[in-house]
């Protein structure tokens, strides 16, 4: 009684496994790694394989397709979902100026939260599991900070 939905329960490239999982799932199902853009935007609507549908700014290209993307989703009939998991705060904080006229629900934007230190020279603020935007634009943290960032090298064996 109490999940609203599930997330992308099936392979990205699998329309017929989600859309067979939809039609016999009590929990409500939400595409995310399936869409790229309005054409499976489109596709999702026409083979009603989700109620709701996930977006993220790296895919949208831009706030204003972004933000046409969510309405687009909203007029043929599904709930839009907003968030990137693993983008730091400036992605996070765009898509958050997005959501505030675009998303009914709760945004995803959480990948900020992740890194020990943000790009921010002022973290986002959470309150009681609420983003605090404040009015202007952020600045972003100096150049010894960001060097320090950087410095590291990572290797990963394959």
């Amino acid at each position: 009684d109490h999940i609203e939905l599930f997330e992308q329960p099936c392979h990205m490239d699998d329309w017929d496994a989600a859309k067979a999982v939809s039609e016999i799932s009590p929990v409500p199902m939400m595409l995310d790694e399936s869409i790229y853009g309005p054409a499976e935007i489109e596709r999702a609507a026409a083979t009603g394989s989700a109620r709701f549908v996930k977006l993220k700014l790296m895919k949208a290209g831009s706030l204003e397709n972004l933000a046409a993307q969510l309405e687009r989703i909203r007029e043929l009939g599904m709930e839009p979902v907003l968030g990137n998991g693993v983008a730091a705060d400036p992605g996070c904080w765009m898509e958050s100026c997005v959501a505030r006229t675009h998303i009914t629900n709760a945004g995803e934007q959480n990948g900020f939260l992740k890194p020990h230190r943000g790009l921010f020279a002022d973290p986002i603020r959470v309150e009681r599991g609420s983003m605090i935007l404040t009015p202007g634009r952020p600045a972003l943290i100096g150049d010894a900070d960001l060097d320090a960032l950087s410095a590291e090298t990572l290797r990963v064996a394959a």
